[in-house]
């Protein structure tokens, strides 16, 4: 489709062209007839004041005053050749400009659009990943998915659940059930000696969420390796976040080693 518009816009350019010399030629024509019509008037206008000259002053003072004559004549049919000639350029360079600078726009919103799209693809992608690292950590014969947000939106259009954490599980024993919600955070390094597990906005929902819903949630943050294979994993809780960016040195306590599965404990409702 991209290639098409480009073939389409070349096409029209060309036209463009065309149209443009056409014009041109036709210009040039017409200046020819106004340039030979004024070298008419030019040449009536030197015997008229010769005449003038032959009738004040007599014929020994024209021939000195043929020169003058002349030179004012040239000076004054000078701005309308010069005229025709801008106009013909200009009846070409302008469209050609303004098609070209066009074209040059659309290019540029469209690498615009396609280097976003590629971005939002990629980080929609490790996102995946992780939320795929993180289930898979949960032993399937205790735990049961109750809810995965997808994130899917459009124009701005998208489900009320998106706003949730990334998934809701449920421990169930024999005697208990218990289900709690899981937010994922995949990171490629450490930021100024720390990581900002989510936005203020994000937090604040995630908070009203805990509450309404009467069930803990939990940032897992997974940092460096890749997203499907961090190098280093951290469980915390949200009632121990106080703000958007927590150190490393806070992050240590909530380490978790990359290779072991979850266990909730239903005592202290903890996640580790």
């Amino acid at each position: 489709m991209n290639r098409m518009t480009g073939i389409a816009l070349m096409l029209f350019g060309v036209f463009l062209l065309t149209a443009g010399i056409f014009i041109y030629m036709r210009s040039q024509e017409n200046g020819s007839k106004v340039i030979a019509a004024n070298e008419n008037t030019k040449i009536s206008f030197v015997e008229t004041r010769l005449q003038d000259k032959r009738t004040t002053l007599g014929d020994s003072t024209v021939e000195e005053d043929i020169q003058e004559v002349a030179i004012s004549t040239e000076k004054a049919s000078l701005p309308t050749k010069v005229s025709i000639q801008e106009e013909a350029t200009a009846s070409i360079i302008t469209p050609v400009v303004a098609l070209a600078k066009n074209s040059e726009s659309k290019v540029a919103s469209e690498a615009k659009r396609k280097t976003q799209g590629n971005l939002d693809d990629e980080s929609k992608r490790k996102g995946d990943d992780f939320e795929k690292f993180i289930i898979q950590k949960f032993n399937r014969k205790y735990f049961s998915i109750k809810e995965w947000e997808g994130d899917k939106y459009v124009n701005g259009l998208y489900a009320e659940t998106t706003l949730n954490p990334d998934m809701t599980l449920e421990l169930n024993l024999k005697d208990e059930k218990k289900q709690f919600a899981v937010e994922c955070k995949w990171k490629q390094n450490f930021y100024r000696n720390g990581v900002e597990v989510a936005s203020n906005a994000q937090l604040a929902r995630y908070k009203k969420f805990e509450t309404e819903k009467g069930i803990p949630v939990f940032m897992t943050v997974g940092i460096d390796g890749e997203a499907a294979s961090p190098k280093s994993l951290y469980v915390i809780p949200l009632k121990e976040i106080k703000d958007n960016f927590i150190h490393v040195s806070q992050l240590k306590k909530f380490e978790k080693d990359v290779n072991e599965k979850f266990f909730f404990d239903l005592k202290s409702e903890v996640l580790q």
